[in-house]
């Protein structure tokens, strides 16, 4: 499995190979099967303009998420199960604000993205709890692991 990381950002370094092993935990540990996956880590500026172009919403969020390919779905004989952009600087701001780790913020970022690209949604409360409930399983798993972001 290949995770892309295109990090365009200076607010909260990140290794890549965390990113990565986090990842590849996940998608294990949820049986996924794919091939690719990408990781864009940017700033409030870039992820705005995106949540303005795509939701008409112009205010800076955690993360967008789109994803391309189903798990297993290899029409092309790749499965790439898509995009995954995530605000550091949202996530340094938010942790400063309630005085938690931004590591462990920008975890929760990448996890909840990473679901929405398994097709969970959170727009509706019974999904949005699905969707934390499920969100706080693949962290006590990641936690039990020792596997989560860091410098």
């Amino acid at each position: 499995m290949n995770v892309l990381i295109a990090d365009e950002q200076s607010h909260l370094p990140i290794a890549h190979e965390s990113i990565k092993q986090t990842l590849a935990f996940l998608i294990e540990t949820e049986s996924v099967d794919c091939d690719e996956i990408s990781v864009h880590l940017i700033d409030d500026r870039k992820i705005s303009l995106m949540h303005e172009f795509y939701f008409q919403d112009p205010s800076p969020t955690d993360c967008i998420s789109f994803p391309l390919d189903a798990p297993g779905q290899r029409d092309d004989g790749i499965c790439f199960l898509g995009e995954i952009f995530l605000s550091t600087e949202t996530a340094k701001r938010y942790a400063k604000e309630h005085e938690i780790d931004p590591y462990e913020e920008a975890l929760l970022y990448l996890v909840h993205a990473f679901l929405h690209l398994l097709g969970y949604d959170d727009i509706e409360q019974e999904d949005r709890k699905k969707m934390r409930e499920k969100e706080k399983v693949c962290i006590d798993k990641l936690h039990q692991e020792n596997i989560g972001l860091h410098p």
